[in-house]
């Protein structure tokens, strides 16, 4: 038999608390249609999109390379 959703729940969100962080972040208006925009284009979700730019900014500053 299958487990019960809240014990479910439960469980995912107990390994979302140890193993994920999340961030809040406030944008102008429009920006969110425009991210899901180019998600859809791209054929991936919104957070995907934004994981993606995120550490594609994130190894370009370790490495120093952004300025170049």
């Amino acid at each position: 038999m299958s487990e019960n959703i809240p014990k479910r729940n439960k469980r995912q969100n107990n390994w979302q608390k140890n193993n994920k962080e999340r961030i809040n972040i406030l944008y102008d208006k429009g920006t969110k249609e425009r991210i899901k925009a180019a998600a859809e284009k791209a054929n991936i979700s919104t957070s995907e999109l934004v994981r993606q730019a995120i550490n594609e900014k994130l190894e370009q500053l370790e490495n120093n390379t952004y300025f170049e």
